[in-house]
């Protein structure tokens, strides 16, 4: 599960603070290089009310993840609250990845 996350350090940074320059944040967290790597299912969960890591970056790095991927919009959640707010949602696309991942069909719920 990858809960609003993000692409790299310094993009999180430039959203907040575009007047620095990415170059003088030591720390990279570069996720956006390391996520095509991973071959398990990955799932993905982000809203686009999400106050602290923009909701493109979170896109972004689901994009650039290799499949089998499923990616949840959580509407109206702040970043800290994804996870409550998506509710059941979250557990049924988590089941959906993991029949797709074992070759299951989608039985609907």
């Amino acid at each position: 599960m990858i809960e609003s996350s993000f692409t790299t350090l310094p993009d999180v940074a430039a959203a907040h603070y575009p007047f620095i320059p990415k170059s003088i944040i030591g720390t990279k967290m570069d996720s956006l290089s390391k996520i095509g790597k991973i071959a398990c299912p990955k799932f993905f969960f982000h809203s686009p009310s999400d106050e602290v890591v923009p909701y493109a970056l979170g896109r972004r790095l689901f994009d650039a993840a290799s499949g089998p991927k499923e990616f949840l919009d959580v509407e109206g959640a702040g970043h800290n609250e994804t996870f409550e707010a998506a509710g059941n949602r979250l557990f049924d696309a988590v089941r959906r990845l993991v029949r797709t991942a074992r070759g299951q069909p989608d039985s609907g719920s």
